[in-house]
């Protein structure tokens, strides 16, 4: 895997570049502290990367408080976004901020919530783009967004990063020894912990996106079964033991909060708001970000491409029922096509039934129900 952009030599050019952005920037009421939780109360510089914005009024609601961060895992090997040869992306992140707190000629102040939502959604977008080797918003094109929707519809935001390439890489390190499976579970002396934090850094993705996606569970385990170790078993038991929780599917507003971040970069880049590293080339063709979420949460909820493992285990389900139950499906096809309804009733709970459960209300005779019941003995016998 090819990291060396992030040791270029560019990267001084672009933290001048940053600097020179973050002068013309200045913090609004809004932004109530900054720096990380040791930090001076009261602290309040733009340059910090971790800043504490309210928009709500405390005394009516609570939990008004949201935290904004520059500095998340974006890359594989533990990247972060506050990277010297990511100092244009994060220029960018902090202008968008400001300009969505109201800062600048043309701009409206809109809530801390919102702007959290958006910056969870910028991360994935740089994740993204430096997965495919994008390191520019202007070298972005249109099949570029196409394949961005084509990730969204599958449910599994993990899918916006080449994760399992990143696994293969990364126990490529382990076998050299550049990195130490045991770092995995050093943390606690618990049998059933497992480092989620530390994982999502090194495949630079965050924790939630890891422990919720069923595929990276069961490409992990099938890498770590290779490795014949005590760490490995370990780590083998501890994953089979935790069910995973998969993140329901992505609604158009989810998918709505991805693609706003295209349109944003791409409508401050018109304006001029982003002076450096905007999207050129309008990929929304005068269509609107709802109209397209729409298509993609659509796609979304269509059935997704299953894995080959899971595609045999369910045929051969499927095949041993039908093997199984055959005779009683025809059978009881054989009894609905013959059958003809009378007013005699008998007792639903003495009488054994096979009929679908849109006939269930109906009457039947005594007659027909004695045919059911030697049928299903004939099948038993």
């Amino acid at each position: 895997m090819d990291n060396s952009f992030y040791s270029n030599r560019l990267s001084n050019n672009h933290l001048r570049r940053y600097a020179s952005g973050m002068e013309r920037l200045y913090l609004p009421e809004t932004v109530k502290r900054t720096g990380d939780k040791k930090a001076i109360e009261g602290r309040r510089n733009k340059l910090d990367d971790r800043w504490v914005i309210e928009t709500d009024d405390p005394t009516k609601k609570r939990d008004t408080e949201v935290t904004i961060l520059f500095d998340g895992f974006v890359d594989y090997g533990g990247i972060r976004l506050n990277h010297p040869s990511l100092s244009l992306d994060r220029l960018n992140k902090k202008t968008i901020i400001l300009h969505k707190l109201g800062v600048g000629f043309d701009s409206e102040p809109l809530s801390a919530r919102i702007c959290l939502e958006f910056s969870g959604a910028y991360d994935w977008f740089i994740r993204w783009r430096n997965g495919r080797g994008i390191y520019y918003n202007h070298g972005l094109v249109q099949s570029d967004f196409d394949n961005f929707c084509e990730l969204l519809a599958t449910n599994d935001i993990l899918n916006l990063v080449p994760f399992e390439e990143r696994l293969d890489n990364l126990f490529s390190e382990f076998k050299r020894e550049t990195k130490v499976l045991s770092d995995l579970t050093a943390a606690s002396d618990d049998p059933d912990f497992f480092d989620w934090a530390l994982m999502a850094g090194w495949i630079g993705v965050t924790n939630l996106a890891l422990s919720s996606s069923a595929r990276f569970q069961h490409a992990l385990l099938e890498r770590l079964a290779k490795v014949k170790d005590t760490h490995s078993r370990r780590i083998q038991r501890c994953l089979a033991a935790k069910t995973v929780n998969v993140r329901d599917p992505k609604t158009e507003n989810t998918v709505m909060r991805y693609l706003t971040v295209w349109r944003t970069i791409y409508a401050l880049s018109e304006k001029h708001v982003l002076e450096t590293n905007g999207i050129e080339n309008d990929v929304f063709h005068g269509r609107s970000v709802g109209s397209i979420a729409a298509e993609v949460a659509r796609e979304a909820d269509r059935t997704r491409t299953l894995h080959p493992d899971d595609f045999f285990r369910i045929l051969q389900k499927a095949t041993h029922w039908m093997l199984n139950y055959a005779d009683f499906i025809i059978g009881a096809a054989e009894l609905v096509l013959n059958f003809k309804p009378t007013g005699d009733k008998i007792s639903r709970v003495r009488a054994y039934r096979i009929t679908p459960h849109w006939l269930r209300e109906r009457s039947y005779s005594k007659e027909q129900w004695l045919v059911v019941r030697q049928h299903r003995a004939d099948q038993l016998s």
